[in-house]
């Protein structure tokens, strides 16, 4: 009765959710530093440009987030 564990097939799908959640989670948290960082940039003078271009993101994107922690 040694050997190799049996793995059931709902064992491996929750796993593999588990995984993807925290990929998620993970791109999810990065985004939001993105966002905040910007916002703090904005404040301290740079212009929407350059941050959008560090962000990689569009301009409009940028004023989005200027405008979402400014309300």
């Amino acid at each position: 009765m040694g050997g190799k564990v049996l793995e059931h097939e709902a064992k491996t799908i929750f796993r593999e959710g588990i995984k993807e959640g925290e990929e998620r989670g993970e791109k999810r948290g990065r985004q939001e530093a993105i966002e905040q960082m910007s916002v703090k940039l904005y404040n301290i003078g740079t212009p929407i440009e350059q941050i959008a271009e560090a962000a990689d993101v569009s301009v409009n994107i940028v004023r989005q987030w200027i405008a979402a922690h400014t309300a």
